[in-house]
Parts: structure tokens; C-alpha cells; sequence
């Protein structure tokens, strides 16, 4: 284990309930930004301004990307990517 990332997210107001964004950066390999929407509905979530306009390849469909500053996730779904 490599240190986590949460960003804005308040883990007192939230006990109990895992973040829908996370981040972990890394020296030696690619960053790796998740997502995951708790909800019944489409969510909009904020890419941290650190990985904003990096390159990046989301892991569950291999695709290659440009982050940019939100991403909307489906409800009930995830994206992984890794930032390089």
C-alpha cells in the first residue's frame, strides 16, 4: 500500500461511507484516479487539478484520454485510470 487520496472529501460528515473519488499518486508508476458512483442516478464528479490535462488510460475499457476538469459517471458504475 501506497498512500490514498480524497479529495474534499470530509471523513468525519461521511463515517461510515467509502468516497466516490480517489486518488493515489505514485513515484516509481502511473497515478491512478478512481471514481464510483453510490447513486441511482448519472454523477458528475471533479478530476483533481493535479491530473487536469494529463494523459491517462481508463483500465476497465483501455482507453486513452486527455483528463479533463469533471467526468460523469452512470449510476451504479466505476472508471479507474491510470495517469501518466
Amino acid at each position: 500500500g501506497r498512500p490514498v487520496e480524497c479529495p474534499g472529501y470530509d471523513w468525519v460528515e461521511n463515517a461510515g461511507r467509502a468516497p466516490s473519488v480517489w486518488w493515489r499518486r505514485d513515484t516509481d508508476e502511473p497515478d491512478l484516479l478512481g471514481m464510483i458512483n453510490w447513486t441511482d442516478a448519472p454523477a458528475e464528479f471533479a478530476v483533481p487539478e493535479a491530473l487536469r490535462g494529463r494523459e491517462a488510460t481508463e483500465l476497465f475499457g483501455n482507453v486513452p484520454e486527455t483528463l479533463g476538469a469533471n467526468r460523469r459517471i452512470p449510476a451504479g458504475d466505476a472508471a479507474l485510470w491510470s495517469v501518466g
